[in-house]
């Protein structure tokens, strides 16, 4: 009877761990859904930061999409991003959705700037604008408190195309923080080069 009740206890916690470690999905709209508009995940994310729901949520983008980002995505101290989208499949439907900069003139250095830890899944980044044009930007770790420390990055499926030298003279990630654990899995860099064809792209590096 009493193995009963521990095992009745024991999957009650479980299935309250579960729960507690579900998190919300946001779907978010890409270029062509919304009718051709820009800063959807700009939007999407700065929305849940304002209702400190950021950590709660992850953001799911649409295969064979393209989000236009109106401006950086910054994440504060104690701020962390998850953006995934479905594995892909054999055709071209099932694609990676991209992420890419708007072609206006703004401070476009961080595609992403942050003191949290960010996830990422099956999300094709393209540093060059919405025009093709490539872009000196990086996905940047800067240090954490001490309260949130290391710095965590997990990249799985990734693809991280035609960066040049990354933002501060680093690489397509640009890693600031004192203690940062990256893992990335079946990720892919690619057509990496700086501007002048001098040096080859620099995958995960620190600031020149």
């Amino acid at each position: 009877n009493n193995m009963k009740k521990l095992s009745l206890i024991f999957i009650m916690l479980c299935l309250g761990m579960m729960v507690y470690a579900q998190k919300d999905t946001v779907n978010v709209q890409g270029l062509y859904e919304s009718g051709g508009t820009y800063g959807t995940l700009n939007v999407a994310i700065e929305t849940a930061v304002a209702a400190g729901t950021i950590n709660n949520t992850v953001f799911k983008l649409t295969p064979y999409e393209v989000y236009v980002l109106s401006r950086s995505i910054y994440m504060d101290h104690g701020q962390n991003l998850e953006i995934v989208a479905p594995k892909p499949g054999t055709d071209q439907n099932s694609a990676p959705p991209q992420i890419v900069w708007t072609e206006e003139g703004i401070d476009r250095q961080y595609i992403i700037q942050s003191y949290g830890d960010i996830v990422m899944k099956n999300i094709w980044v393209r540093y060059s604008d919405a025009l093709g044009n490539k872009v000196s930007g990086a996905i940047t770790f800067e240090n954490q408190d001490e309260a949130n420390d290391p710095e965590e990055g997990y990249f799985e499926g990734c693809l991280f195309d035609y960066c040049g030298i990354g933002a501060e003279s680093a690489g397509a990630f640009c890693i600031k923080g004192d203690h940062y654990e990256g893992t990335y899995k079946n990720c892919y860099w690619r057509n990496n080069s700086d501007n002048h064809f001098r040096y080859y792209g620099r995958g995960v590096s620190f600031p020149y």
